[in-house]
């Protein structure tokens, strides 16, 4: 029982020495629905155009990725992972994408355009995580 406590104690302090400052990872996964008039190129485009005004522009997002499975059972998951430097980055990245956003599409109508283009894509199936780092593999 005493190795076993040692050995986690052990494995878990190197671990997290790795890294002194983990970077913080929020994923939100959807469901993609494909609708009847709608296109790839239209849902490229989109997402290419929030990417470019909201999260390109947003000082605390480190980085996102859009993921779709590409082999198994479920590929209808679209998953959205940003990367931040700290857990706190994440409010402060929130409030400077909505300001983004609302600096991107100026008015109510253009928001509410935007968002209705977009999420016609995604069903009602929506999860959010909040991930931290425990090894620092980046090159």
């Amino acid at each position: 029982m005493v190795a076993i406590l040692l050995f986690t104690f052990f494995f878990s302090s190197t671990v997290f020495a790795q890294d002194e400052s983990p970077h913080i990872f929020t994923g939100s996964t959807f469901e993609f629905i494909f609708p009847d008039d709608g296109s790839i190129a239209e849902w490229d485009s989109l997402n290419t155009l929030f990417m470019e005004n909201v999260i390109n522009q947003n000082e605390y997002i480190v980085s996102q990725r859009v993921l779709r499975h590409r082999l198994g059972n479920n590929s209808l998951d679209i998953v959205y992972v940003s990367e931040y430097n700290s857990f706190t980055d994440i409010e402060k990245g929130q409030d400077r994408r909505t300001e983004l956003f609302n600096e991107a599409w100026a008015t109510d109508e253009e928001r509410d355009a935007f968002n209705d283009a977009l999420f016609r894509y995604f069903g009602n199936r929506h999860s959010d995580e909040i991930y931290q780092e425990v090894m620092n593999q980046r090159k």
